[in-house]
């Protein structure tokens, strides 16, 4: 499709903060990448903030990255375009690193469901 983000960095040395994003692009009804591209591109880029894109391509891809990525301490936020599931793999990923607690305590976590029940978010605002 076109106009749809491919996995990388984007500006660098942002004095507003950096976000590592991870978009599974097969939650849900696959309209992640859209989601991204549509919605929370355009804010990152009018916040000034640089950010990493990761397109996840397979199931526990997030949480491989999460466990050997030398440089999460550059992040100030991790945000998530998927479903619930997407959030226990980086969760598990962080548990599973000797520096995980640091890591659990320095950075922020946003989502931006795109599963196709969203329990999680659901369950934390009450809504159905």
């Amino acid at each position: 499709k076109p106009n749809l983000p491919t996995s990388g960095p984007v500006g660098v040395d942002s004095p507003n903060g950096s976000v590592l994003v991870f978009v599974n692009p097969h939650s849900g009804a696959g309209k992640g990448l859209e989601l991204f591209a549509e919605k929370l591109r355009p804010r990152l880029l009018a916040s000034k903030l640089c950010y990493d894109l990761l397109i996840t391509e397979r199931p526990n891809h997030a949480k491989d990255v999460i466990k050997t990525r030398a440089d999460l301490f550059t992040f100030d936020a991790i945000v998530i375009v998927s479903g619930d599931g997407l959030l226990f793999e980086i969760l598990n990923g962080l548990l599973e690193r000797e520096d995980g607690e640091s890591l659990l305590q320095k950075l922020a976590f946003g989502m931006c469901p795109t599963g196709s029940g969203n329990g999680l978010l659901a369950s934390v605002f009450h809504k159905r």
